[in-house]
């Protein structure tokens, strides 16, 4: 988030990617799909962890305000990761 906020796009960028992959396993080509149902689909494959996923949902959530269209993209993604806490995991 610092280095969104100090201009550093590229590399804040460069380093989410990596951050995904490397901890949660998701490419962010996936992430940023068009359809809501690719990231869905993925999200019920892997099973994640109540753990990882509330620590996906907070790189995610400081991700919004970077810009409307990175906004539009990333809030139903949360509402998603959200749902299966509540539901799946009683969070």
């Amino acid at each position: 988030m610092g280095l969104n906020l100090e201009g550093k796009l590229e590399e804040a960028d460069q380093i989410f990617k990596t951050t995904m992959l490397q901890n949660f396993g998701l490419r962010t080509d996936l992430l940023f799909e068009n359809e809501i149902s690719v990231f869905e689909k993925w999200l019920q494959d892997n099973h994640l962890s109540s753990e990882k996923l509330d620590s996906l949902s907070e790189f995610l959530y400081y991700e919004l305000g970077i810009s409307p269209e990175r906004n539009q993209k990333i809030a139903p993604r949360l509402n998603l990761i959200y749902d299966q806490l509540s539901n799946q995991h009683k969070i």
